[in-house]
């Protein structure tokens, strides 16, 4: 019996592509009137000329990015998984190694690190089989008691959830309104024993919390320092051939996510080409409103399934089940081994020989010996790799899980810092993925990837497209209003009309992507307001970025580490949907800069039709900045007023 379905959606897909055709038609035409009027003006050195210039190279800049995203809409699937259909014993299952990674015990909260760890640790998987590794780049020893504390608790806890049944494994979401199913009266003796979970849990967070706050254990990052290894190189520790990587605010949230993963793994179909299982990001503490869209809904819900309909989605970073053998050989060497080894493996004699153990699982020593934890330190450097030609192998596949109940909880920033700092991280990274020589326009048709495959990887690279298109929109029309010049077609042109229905083609196919999956128009307008919000300031600053820093030969900042350390009283104001603005520095500029250009170009164009009783001429550019106005004004009117408290 299969273990897993794969299922084309339908009848989106074909709606898809008939909107493909429809949509690239009216993209063509517009093209076409933009370029061919350009020669209608004298000189090209006339303010009317660059003004229709610019306008031109906006909307070029939307249709690139539009047709870039096809590729995500031209086969979405959807997986099911059926895991009671494992015939092989627990003893024959795979072993996993879980890493779960920390840098900054003040922005990532170690209690929260450690339930993460705990939730990992109860994966409902053979305990032979799982080994879970914490790797905390910060070297903060309160971190390394606190991982003692937690296995401490988690010899009481995991038990506890095999008993019962537990679903809800993380022992802050058992307790939280997340658990209310798993906390169901069930008989005395739960009742009695939950009880005493909860004081053990309490202790176990009043002991690290306390040990750090009296300043008896250290909680400072530790950059400069040599590798230590307690818990941490699995490669020639237990090697396990499957490996799931966890960002430490991102805990199991279904038990049983491992053995859903392996009715992938284990398919002898998919399993010789198959890198990864990637799950969604899913966030718990997402708000009804969600005005800052979090949830990410599009690249979850959308990109994501389109890439799975061709070769697999790409890493989203964490919530994922990755084959060992994918990080340093391609799935057509066979195991095939090379002279020269340490050319692309680098001169661990441990580790090679790992490798030709045919990812064999080594079982993890009671007691580490000394020359292996003496090895683990050469690997746990971030040079190890140096001089080698690790990475070089590809032509991997992947494939994508949504599952009903989410696999991975995680933390979503709750203010407009917090989310338009991790965004442009985002973007800046994407953009110089899409500036290197590893782009996928040139070293991407070269190699074995599929030409839509290609495109699906360009729309998030060059995704910041979107918002030069958005700037050049948010600027020109209503610049153009305040020097009376006319860059759109006059109402009774017909070229006006191929205007609106290519504007009320987007929306919907906007809408399209939100409403269907669980949305509502409001839903799609909150979405779509962010996204206009974030294409003036954060997309734009953060490919602005990429740009500079590629121009001028640097190689960007240190990691961006996201606060996940939630702030109560932004976290109330976020619930109510009520912007957060404190902290956002730079990003207030254009926000405020273009909602103030576009609402004063409005209002003089509207003065101009009163006058003059001619609104024809200028319908275009009013529809445009009123547009821009009714999305971001009242944000705007939020952020000032936040300034002029502060």
């Amino acid at each position: 019996m299969e273990l897993n379905k794969c299922t084309v959606q339908q009848p989106i897909t074909t709606i898809y592509r008939l909107h493909m055709f429809f949509h690239s038609l009216i993209m063509l035409a517009l093209v076409y009137y933009r370029l061919s009027h350009l020669f209608y003006f004298e000189t090209v050195l006339c303010l009317h000329a660059l003004a229709w210039v610019l306008i031109t190279l906006g909307e070029v800049s939307f249709i690139v990015k539009w047709f870039f995203g096809q590729g995500t809409r031209w086969r979405p699937v959807a997986r099911d998984v059926f895991p009671e259909r494992i015939t092989c014993k627990d003893s024959q299952l795979p072993a996993i190694d879980v890493m779960v990674f920390t840098a900054n015990p003040k922005k990532e909260p170690i209690v929260d690190v450690m339930n993460t760890v705990i939730s990992a640790m109860a994966l409902d998987y053979p305990t032979d089989k799982l080994v879970v590794y914490l790797a905390d780049d910060g070297g903060c020893p309160l971190t390394l008691y606190a991982i003692e504390e937690a296995c401490g608790f988690a010899k009481l806890w995991l038990p506890f959830c095999r008993k019962y049944g537990i679903k809800t494994r993380c022992p802050k979401a058992f307790f939280s309104p997340l658990g209310e199913d798993d906390r169901v009266l069930k008989n005395d003796d739960f009742v009695a024993e939950q009880k005493e979970i909860k004081l053990k849990y309490e202790e176990f967070q009043q002991n690290v919390n306390s040990a750090g706050e009296s300043g008896r254990i250290k909680g400072d990052v530790e950059p400069d320092r040599a590798p230590f290894v307690k818990l941490r190189v699995s490669g020639i520790i237990s090697n396990a051939p499957y490996l799931l990587v966890l960002d430490c605010d991102f805990f199991c949230h279904d038990p049983t996510s491992a053995r859903k993963a392996m009715c992938f793994h284990l398919d002898p179909n998919l399993s010789p080409s198959l890198a990864y299982v990637q799950f969604p990001q899913v966030f718990y503490n997402v708000s009804k409103s969600d005005i800052y869209d979090v949830k990410i809904r599009q690249a979850y819900k959308t990109i994501w399934h389109g890439m799975d309909g061709i070769q697999g989605p790409v890493l989203s970073g964490t919530g994922y089940f990755l084959k060992r053998k994918a990080l340093y050989t391609s799935p057509g060497l066979k195991d095939e081994f090379h002279r020269s080894p340490e050319k692309h493996f680098g001169l661990s004699r441990k580790f090679i020989a790992s490798l030709k153990e045919n990812n064999g699982y080594t079982k993890q020593e009671k007691v580490i010996s000394e020359a292996t934890i003496e090895e683990a330190r050469t690997l746990a450097t971030c040079a190890y790799e140096d001089g080698t030609h690790w990475g070089e192998e590809a032509s991997w596949t992947s494939t994508y899980l949504y599952p009903e109940r989410p696999s991975f909880l995680g933390c979503a920033p709750v203010d407009m810092q917090g989310f338009s700092s991790q965004l442009v991280k985002w973007v800046a990274a994407l953009t110089q993925a899409g500036l290197s020589h590893l782009n996928p326009l040139t070293y991407g048709m070269k190699s074995r990837m599929r030409t839509v495959q290609c495109l699906c990887y360009a729309y998030l690279m060059y995704f910041s497209l979107y918002s030069w298109g958005m700037v050049l929109h948010a600027s020109v029309p209503s610049t153009s209003l305040l020097l009376g010049i006319q860059v759109y077609p006059e109402v009774h042109d017909p070229w006006f009309a191929v205007y609106v229905i290519a504007f009320i083609s987007t929306i919907l196919e906007n809408m399209s992507e939100s409403i269907p999956e669980g949305g509502s128009v409001k839903t799609w307008w909150m979405e779509y307001r962010a996204l206009m919000m974030m294409g003036v300031s954060a997309i734009w600053l953060g490919g602005c970025k990429a740009i500079i820093e590629k121009f001028i030969g640097t190689q960007g900042e240190k990691l961006y580490l996201s606060d996940k350390a939630i702030d109560e009283k932004k976290l109330k104001k976020y619930e109510k949907g009520k912007f957060d603005f404190q902290g956002i520095g730079i990003l207030a500029v254009p926000l405020i800069t273009f909602s103030v250009l576009n609402l004063v170009g409005f209002l003089v164009g509207v003065n101009q039709v009163i006058i003059t009783m001619k609104f024809g001429d200028v319908l275009g550019q009013l529809l445009v900045s009123s547009f821009f106005v009714f999305v971001v004004v009242t944000v705007v009117i939020d952020v000032v007023s936040f300034l002029k408290v502060s």
